[in-house]
């Protein structure tokens, strides 16, 4: 997951990972009392997906970048 201060930087991170072949999206979050947007890419079925997906976001500089999993979507990247 990533996370930003400001949307536009949020947009302008989710453009660098769409031009790259990911798919992120953008969570505009509250807590408390300060807003801020998270991006995660995926969802990924596989292990290979998972490891391209990693590997894409840290190749963008995304050091950060970890999986999480939800029940709903499946597997995805979160880009930090």
């Amino acid at each position: 997951m990533w996370q930003c201060a400001l949307q536009e930087n949020a947009n302008q991170t989710a453009q660098a990972l769409r031009n790259s072949g990911l798919q992120p999206t953008i969570y505009d979050q509250t807590s408390s009392g300060r807003r801020f947007w998270r991006m995660v890419v995926g969802p990924a079925s596989t292990s290979a997906e998972w490891a391209n997906n990693l590997d894409v976001a840290r190749s963008l500089d995304f050091q950060g970048a970890y999986f999480v999993t939800n029940l709903t979507r499946g597997q995805a990247l979160r880009v930090e």
